[in-house]
């Protein structure tokens, strides 16, 4: 029998990222969407997902009057067998 480890992205938390002052996004191991009406802010978090894994960020992404982002990102394991 064979055992698959996996990680999945259980949440991620933004903190004074774009428009969002305090947030936190869940998401389960199975499929997850985001969706929402026009500006809801769908993109930045997909934006927010990107800098997590990696992409490069900019200035603009910092809530007006703050001094920093935060953008958190929570994994757990799943076990396949």
């Amino acid at each position: 029998m064979i055992v698959e480890n996996r990680l999945y992205l259980a949440s991620i938390h933004l903190q004074n990222f774009a428009t969002f002052k305090q947030e936190t996004v869940y998401f389960t191991p199975a499929f997850n969407s985001i969706i929402g009406e026009t500006g809801s802010g769908k993109s930045l978090i997909l934006n927010s997902l990107g800098l997590l894994f990696g992409d490069r960020s900019e200035k603009k992404y910092i809530r007006k009057d703050c001094n920093f982002a935060i953008i958190e990102g929570v994994f757990e394991g799943l076990n396949q067998e």
